[in-house]
């Protein structure tokens, strides 16, 4: 919250999902799935009435409540479509603009930078006039459509510090300090700050595949931050849903048996084999990477997140900060998935 120094959003109630029901019009999803995960909203009432989107998903609800610190689900509602409409990314659209409410607070943006606008937290309408400057490039919006590294870059005043990236790509809605293996996750993320691509270690939320984690220990996870890379790069090629797939071991029993339905190809199933064919697509994610300077350096993650102590007001994670990083990555590269050599990389090909 708030660029992430804390780590719970006050007043949240308005956020519940008694509010949000009362708005959903309809279940919608991707053709022929009996899942239906989309929820249809309209908001009925307020300054954002007729305001509609096939969401907010969790993402987009972080992006538009916890960065600017507010609590209007009609807000946040109305923040969804208007990226959509616009055609922005939500997490990096919320990212970039509660870095530009810290700017604000700290007095390095100033009234004349963002005329007619003030950036207090809890100020949505603010947010919600942000989105549509970033869009089109207007006024203080100019900068902040380059994203936080680039705007930090650009502003100097010492506020990389506080821009929350990995790899340019501005941080998804989870506390590396209240989840050490979805930290590390985002530090190694081939792409950046994602929660995709593996990052998001649902061992710390319970799932005890293939073992649950103690989600504040550090030491011992290097294995399935690399578990978590794997499976998802199985997912990514296999055009399997991520929610349908993540949540338990059923495609252990049954994607091999799907993949040589779909492709012929016996050697698929043997589990071991695919696991094979997961460690060449990652290997070749880092060897893109690598060729274009993404070296172990950049497997890093924002000052704030290893300096900082996280502020959760008596919460499980109060106090943390992620102190182990370079630990973790000497025992990631040992697995052999950090910087490979070329001999490894024919080897695995």
């Amino acid at each position: 919250m708030r660029n992430f120094r804390y780590g719970r959003l006050e007043d949240y109630e308005g956020l519940s999902p008694e509010n949000l029901e009362k708005m959903r019009v309809k279940n919608t999803g991707c053709y022929n799935c009996a899942a239906r995960c989309g929820k249809v909203h309209v908001v009925k009432y307020g300054p954002y009435a007729g305001a509609e989107s096939e969401g907010p998903e969790y993402e987009s609800c972080w992006s538009f409540t916890g960065p600017v610190d507010q609590t209007c689900i009609e807000a946040t509602v109305a923040a969804d479509q208007l990226c959509d409409d616009l055609g922005l990314d939500t997490i990096s659209t919320g990212g970039v603009i509660g870095f530009a409410f810290e700017l604000y607070e700290k007095g390095i943006l100033t009234k004349n930078d963002i005329v007619g606008l003030e950036l207090v937290y809890g100020n949505h309408q603010a947010m919600i006039a942000l989105i549509r400057k970033i869009a089109m490039r207007e006024g203080i919006g100019d900068l902040l459509a380059e994203g936080v590294l680039r705007c930090s870059q650009k502003v100097g005043e010492g506020t990389e510090y506080f821009a929350m990236h990995v790899k340019g790509l501005e941080m998804a809605g989870y506390e590396p300090r209240g989840l050490k293996a979805t930290g590390f996750g985002y530090a190694t993320n081939t792409i950046g700050g994602s929660h995709n691509n593996g990052a998001l270690a649902l061992q710390e939320l319970g799932i005890p595949i293939p073992r649950a984690l103690d989600r504040l220990a550090e030491d011992g996870k290097a294995d399935i931050v690399i578990y978590n890379q794997n499976q998802a790069a199985l997912r990514k090629v296999g055009i399997v849903c991520a929610f349908a797939v993540s949540w338990g071991d059923w495609y252990k029993r049954l994607f091999n048996q799907m993949l040589v339905a779909a492709t012929g190809i016996k050697e698929f199933e043997d589990w071991d084999y695919l696991h094979q064919v997961s460690e060449r697509i990652w290997n070749l994610d880092r060897a893109f990477n690598n060729r274009e300077g993404f070296d172990r350096k950049y497997d890093t993650l924002p000052p704030r997140i290893m300096v900082e102590p996280l502020h959760t007001k008596g919460g499980p994670g109060e106090g943390e900060i992620i102190k182990g990083l370079e630990r973790f990555l000497d025992e990631y590269y040992k697995l052999e998935v950090g910087l490979k050599t070329v001999s490894q990389v024919h080897k695995s090909s």
